[in-house]
């Protein structure tokens, strides 16, 4: 009975498959889903519909670790791509690089280096879904844009 024994051993190694993604495994699924959702909505999904959207991409691609965890992007740049589109990922690259620029013609060198900080974090994070995130990216943004000497 070699197809039972097929049977019976492939939910078995299913959960077997499951445990062994972990935290870094289930970023990829969250980042393989949000870009996909980006490139079939250019215009975003809306502010209110991402989790419901990314958990059909996960279902869809067998995500399970990303939809057991009901993950969002984990990354600033993806959740802006998701919720908005391609325009306001662009914008908020641009807009992030341009302070980096204006940081560097004032020569606030900490403003340049947090900025450029904050642009590699936001890669692999999603702090702005936390409210410690967002108190702590102002607060430190605000303190270095305001230490610049003359």
């Amino acid at each position: 009975n070699a197809s039972g024994e097929h049977q019976m051993s492939q939910p078995l190694n299913e959960e077997k498959s499951i445990q062994k993604t972990g935290s870094t495994g289930g970023r990829l699924q969250a980042w393989r889903a949000s870009v996909d959702l980006i490139a079939h909505h250019p215009f975003g999904v809306g502010t209110g519909d991402v989790s419901e959207e990314l958990m059909a991409v996960y279902q869809r691609e067998s995500a399970l670790y990303a939809q057991r965890k009901n993950m969002n992007p984990h990354s600033v740049w993806l959740l802006a791509g998701v919720r908005l589109g391609w325009v306001v990922l662009l914008g908020m690259f641009i807009w992030w690089s341009g302070l980096v620029v204006v940081a560097m013609k004032m020569k606030n060198q900490l403003l340049a280096v947090w900025c450029i900080a904050f642009m590699l974090n936001a890669t692999v994070e999603c702090f702005f879904e936390l409210q410690q995130g967002v108190v702590a990216v102002l607060f430190l943004g605000l303190l270095f844009a305001s230490n610049h000497q003359k």
